[in-house]
């Protein structure tokens, strides 16, 4: 019999980044919650963690239009949100994000009740703009660093590995942050990010799943259940790589048009400020130089006084694919950028090759035909790390390889620790060789999606999707002569095998 579950809910009202003030703890109030965290295809990328949760509400306090309650004003979308389990003296972190919406509803006791609805913060990451500089001999780790820097993302809410790959160059122009740090863990191959249940943005290197020891063995989950996906099969694999090229002299990069851009006096109005977007990727940008770079007029059409001593540059910043210019307007009427140039930006231009940036590579007896995966590495021109990347996923997606989704519901403290320390990327190891029906699986998984629900008399139900370890990537980039097996060990199998692992690098 395991023993019970203590489930926390607290709701930071007040805004103020923690959960110690009145009425903040809500876990007297709740009634049942669920999450889910993951990914339902291996190509895809890990989506937003979402949560539910119904307290109780007979005395009103989570009405959010109750002028009389003690938390009236507070009850809004965006305020942060977290439940946790504690099990044995052990808390376990099973959900941190940000409410999305209230519902007023009632149970089926007929008791008033409020359920609200949260996503972690992937989706808070979707808002806002990055804008980063040019970004030279990096590690994806030192990529991700900079963006949250930018953003102000609080390092302890960050749990990084260090690369194993570096990109020559990257930036990031007006991108959102989570396209952002998507844009910067893809080029790891493969790579994961992830938000914990902690509300870590959580990145994982590619050696990661094959370093891991096994989290837990499952021999008799309540259900168990195969999904085969036409996804998950290829028999051509097309990866292209980013092919950025450095120009050897400075250029223009970048033109004002149409000409006749209004500077008002002084620098404060935001009509002073020009943004500018780059079509080529910019190194080492020249602030604008009057006459050189810029010119004014004192009529929009041009035909007026020259006005181009009476304008300077209060300010000029520059990103890798675009800045800011602030003019600092000194006459005592509107001005006109106009003439040749009106403005411009100069710097040396990272372009795109036009070669062909393509790697080809098909499947060894494919099961399917005419489905081609097609991918690109914007930010990556290591081509031997790309060619080999593609042939084993070329392997790995032209056989059919299991894909079990477990029902567990913990029998027994054990059970119970198992399932409350589960988290997207463990290792486990599946067996159901023996009992009625088996489906002779005895293979190594990773948890690649997550459910988990508490229910009335704290009962936990949970269900995890998993991917075999070969589809999951937690066979690839691990080589080693040590004898006996365990992250350091890598079995070379003879070319007639079915199993083992495959040296892609």
């Amino acid at each position: 019999m395991a023993v019970p579950v203590a489930v926390n809910c607290y709701i930071d009202w007040n805004n103020d980044a923690d959960f110690s003030d009145a009425n903040e703890d809500v876990s007297t109030y709740l009634l049942a919650a669920s999450v889910r965290r993951g990914r339902t295809s291996v190509n895809d990328e890990f989506a937003p963690g979402s949560m539910q949760v119904e307290l109780l509400n007979t005395d009103g306090l989570f009405s959010p239009f109750n002028s009389s309650g003690a938390l009236y004003g507070n009850i809004l979308p965006g305020r942060a949100i977290k439940l946790e389990a504690v099990h044995s003296a052990v808390t376990y972190p099973v959900f941190y994000g940000y409410i999305t919406d209230f519902q007023q509803a009632r149970t089926p006791a007929d008791r008033p009740s409020v359920v609200i609805n949260a996503l972690d913060a992937f989706d808070v990451l979707r808002f806002g703009e990055v804008r980063t500089a040019l970004l030279e001999s990096k590690r994806v780790d030192e990529l991700l660093t900079s963006i949250l820097d930018s953003i102000g993302w609080s390092a302890t809410l960050r749990d990084l590995d260090t690369a194993v790959q570096t990109c020559e160059r990257f930036w990031q122009y007006r991108s959102n942050p989570l396209a952002a740090l998507r844009a910067a863990a893809k080029q790891e191959l493969p790579g994961q990010l992830f938000m914990s249940p902690a509300g870590k943005v959580t990145f994982r290197n590619r050696n990661y799943r094959s370093a891991q020891p096994v989290y837990a063995t499952i021999t008799g989950p309540q259900a168990f259940g195969f999904t085969v996906r036409r996804s998950d099969f290829y028999d051509e694999i097309h990866h292209s790589r980013a092919g950025l090229v450095e120009d050897s002299s400075v250029t223009t990069l970048f033109t004002l048009s149409p000409q006749g851009r209004i500077l008002m006096p002084g620098n404060t109005d935001p009509r002073n400020t020009v943004y500018f977007d780059l079509s080529t990727g910019g190194k080492n940008l020249v602030s604008p130089v009057a006459v050189t770079d810029y010119n004014a007029n004192s009529a929009a059409d041009g035909s007026g006084t020259d006005k181009t001593a009476q304008v300077a540059v209060q300010s000029f910043t520059a990103y890798g694919g675009g800045g800011v210019v602030v003019f600092d307007n000194l006459d005592s009427s509107p001005v006109y950028l106009w003439g040749t140039p009106a403005l411009q930006v100069r710097g040396t231009a990272i372009r795109r090759s036009t070669d062909e940036r393509t790697i080809e590579v098909g499947g060894s007896a494919p099961l399917v035909s005419g489905q081609v995966l097609t991918d690109a590495f914007d930010w990556l021109d290591d081509v031997s790390a790309i060619d080999g990347y593609a042939h084993y996923r070329a392997a790995q997606l032209a056989i059919q390889q299991p894909r079990p989704t477990i029902r567990l519901i913990p029998a027994d403290d054990s059970e119970m620790a198992t399932v409350l320390g589960a988290d997207l990327s463990k290792k486990v190891t599946v067996t159901n060789t023996t009992g009625l029906y088996p489906t002779q699986v005895n293979e190594d998984f990773f948890i690649e999606s997550m459910q988990i629900s508490f229910s009335p008399g704290v009962l936990v139900d949970c269900q995890w999707g998993l991917f075999h370890k070969d589809l999951a990537g937690g066979s690839f980039f691990r080589i080693s002569g040590a004898a006996g097996g365990g992250a350091d060990y890598s079995q070379i199998a003879a070319a007639a095998a079915t199993t083992g692992d495959r040296i892609a690098y």
